[in-house]
């Protein structure tokens, strides 16, 4: 049967009022009440102990601060799996006009995990499993499309249904020969009587007996079987057959979907350049500008909507961004960016060095745009940022603008990994290893000043110590969930097991720590949160009551309190968390006092019993559904004497069910004792 804990409390008052006018009466000591908010102010260990702001907490973990409580996390179940069984070092998602992916970056592979459970074969396979991918979503000129760069692959375009759209052949490929059937004069430019004219385009090369050195198709007439060649033949006679050796023919493709005469294409044995001059759909053929080596049937040729990115010495561009229509890269281990034309997702990039602007050099990890407000209105501005904590911003179209110029060279702190950046509202928070900065300040303030304004003021040296843990160690992201209005940052593992990340809400700046969660990327995909584990797999977070099937613990150690009173001495009795919860529960409560920083040990797994009708097995208006939220609260005994308090609570929960745990305040009934105790 459940208790009433309001007739409880109400029962428990009457004798405690009767006990206090006694009490006082003899001069013995009588209770009294506090009340400590909810630390929705979050997690602060900024300051000296004693000094912590109130409504914070000492230890927040596994806690998120709302505005007006704190919530217990949820927990974490298995999305996607069937992947190599290696760490998830990317998730990438593209958001198009009717349709969005979710895609998952594996030990060199790329998989589709939009949908949940087993993934099928990956959509790429043979990248550099070293190089993590770094994306954007790019509005081009005929769609939008994901484009991901890692420094060492070319660039991997998603148009929203397929990447790079890739087609196999399965047949050998072979040149492209013409035998004429009639002499030619040497003052004739036409060949005629040809055997075939099929596969014969404008501006092929032509060898054969006659033909002299550098000869091309002019024009092709192949319903009268003759073709105009560029340079007199002398003496061709019907035996001999002409060639057309520069040009190659595919055939046997198993798509044709998405070709067309002009397209640029790679593959193995493929020339670099190689583009289609023409396609003959029903021969699922294609003639290609240059002669192939040796690609042979079953090999992937990749067929680009626009041309590779062009210009450079191998594949180094990583770290691409948006800039007024302009898709921008980082060349990897230098000072250079390079950048494409007005909507263009390929074709001849230009260079933008800026190896004479800084000067601690190093090399650029970053870039971005940002909107600035001026007297004039907003305008966006050009930002790179170096890994020796440079900053440079550059107004203007474009770096082959008249009107580019450089508007401030700035110093930071070393920043932590390329995915350093957040846009934040108006402004860009830049992840350091002095914390996280806006760019705003960076503007106004020298590299140490910068440390007061950082975000992560308030737990700023568990940040440092978190720094130090893992120097050299890549994985630093830092990302928004909008639907929670949650910043998270995820922390490189520091060693196997560790599985901690930073949580603020992006709202109020209140801190938090989760604890439990094998992630090592993030990515949000239809206003919902997922990870990628180290095992191959990507799970969907704050979903369920388990961390994939582990128990997990919420505490809550608020920072200490004098409850109103700095000169007494208190002897807590009896500790009230006010809590309301989605199914009956029974915290953990533990009176901590005079600074002790010693958490307490988790408790075992709060037994989830089901309340009210089951779906499927309840009586049609006979039972009653279980309330959302239900009041908790309760009076436990728990004692404490000293002159500062802070009640912990803690909860650990074991649970398919997915939970809402807030608490909303912590009551407190003391009794003032004297200096001896």
């Amino acid at each position: 049967m459940a208790r009433n804990y309001n007739c409880d409390l109400a029962l428990m008052i009457a004798p405690l009022r009767d006990k206090s006018s006694k009490r006082k009466m003899h001069g013995l000591p009588t209770s009294t009440p506090a009340l400590m908010p909810a630390p929705t102010k979050g997690w602060y260990v900024g300051a000296n102990i004693a000094d912590a702001p109130a409504g914070t907490a000492y230890i927040l973990d596994n806690a998120f601060p709302q505005l007006d409580y704190i919530r217990m996390r949820r927990g974490s179940a298995s999305w996607a799996t069937g992947m190599t069984n290696a760490t998830v070092s990317t998730i990438m998602t593209y958001n198009g006009p009717t349709s969005s992916k979710m895609f998952a970056v594996v030990s060199g592979s790329i998989y589709d995990v939009s949908s949940s459970g087993i993934v099928g074969a990956a959509a790429v396979t043979g990248l550099n499993s070293a190089a993590n991918l770094e994306y954007v979503q790019f509005q081009g000129l005929s769609g939008s499309y994901l484009i991901a760069m890692n420094g060492q692959d070319g660039a991997q375009v998603f148009d929203g249904t397929a990447w790079n759209l890739t087609y196999s052949p399965t047949a050998n490929t072979s040149n492209v020969t013409a035998t004429p059937t009639g002499n030619t004069t040497s003052t004739s430019t036409t060949i005629s009587s040809l055997s075939s004219a099929t596969g014969l385009v404008a501006g092929m090369l032509v060898s054969g007996t006659g033909i002299q050195a550098g000869t091309t198709i002019v024009s092709v007439n192949a319903g009268a079987l003759t073709m105009v060649i560029s340079l007199a033949a002398t003496a061709t006679n019907t035996a001999t057959p002409l060639t057309c050796s520069n040009a190659t023919i595919v055939t046997n493709i198993s798509s044709m979907t998405g070709i067309y005469a002009g397209q640029s294409f790679t593959g193995p044995g493929i020339p670099s350049g190689t583009t289609v001059i023409s396609v003959n759909a029903l021969a699922s053929s294609i003639i290609i500008s240059q002669a192939a080596t040796a690609t042979a049937s079953g090999v992937t040729l990749m067929f680009y909507k626009t041309p590779p990115i062009s210009g450079l010495t191998g594949n180094p561009l990583v770290y691409p961004w948006i800039f007024k229509s302009r898709l921008y890269a980082v060349e990897r281990d230098s000072l250079n960016v390079w950048y494409l034309g007005v909507s263009s997702i390929g074709g001849a990039a230009t260079q933008f060095s800026l190896s004479s602007i800084f000067k601690y050099g190093g090399y650029i990890v970053a870039g971005a745009s940002w909107a600035i407000s001026s007297n004039s209105g907003l305008y966006e501005v050009f930002v790179a940022i170096t890994s020796e904590g440079e900053v440079a911003i550059y107004d203007g179209g474009y770096p082959g603008d008249p009107a580019w110029t450089i508007k401030g060279l700035y110093k930071i702190s070393k920043p932590l990994g390329r995915r350093c950046i957040l846009k934040a509202g108006g402004d860009l928070a830049i992840m350091t290893e002095d914390g996280i900065v806006p760019m705003s300040s960076v503007m106004t303030l020298d590299q140490i000043a910068l440390q007061n304004k950082a975000v992560t003021a308030p737990i700023a040296p568990a940040w440092r110590t978190a720094v130090l843990a893992r120097q050299g160690i890549s994985g630093w992201q830092i990302i928004t969930w909008p639907l929670e209005s949650m910043a998270i940052v995820c922390l490189p593992k520091a060693a196997a097991g560790d599985n901690t990340q930073f949580i603020a809400n992006a709202r109020t700046g209140a801190w938090a720590r989760y604890l439990g969660w094998d992630a090592n990327c993030f990515g949000v995909y239809n206003n919902q949160l997922f990870y990628g584990t180290s095992d191959g797999r990507v799970m969907q977070a704050e979903t369920g009551g388990q961390d994939d099937g582990a128990n997990y613990t919420w505490t809550v150690f608020p920072s200490y309190s004098h409850l109103g009173s700095k000169a007494a001495r208190k002897l807590v009795k009896m500790v009230r968390p006010r809590i309301q919860s989605s199914f009956p529960i029974t915290p953990q409560v533990t009176i901590k006092t005079d600074y002790d920083t010693t958490a307490p040990a988790n408790p075992g797994a709060n037994p989830i019993t089901a309340t009210g009708a089951v779906w499927d097995t309840a009586r049609w208006n006979v039972d009653v559904w279980p309330a959302d939220l239900s009041d908790q609260s309760a009076w436990r005994a728990s004692e404490g004497l000293g002159m500062v308090i802070a009640p912990v609570v803690q909860l650990t929960l074991s649970t398919t069910q997915t939970p809402d745990i807030r608490l909303t305040a912590t009551e407190i009934l003391y009794e003032g004792a004297n200096s001896l105790g």
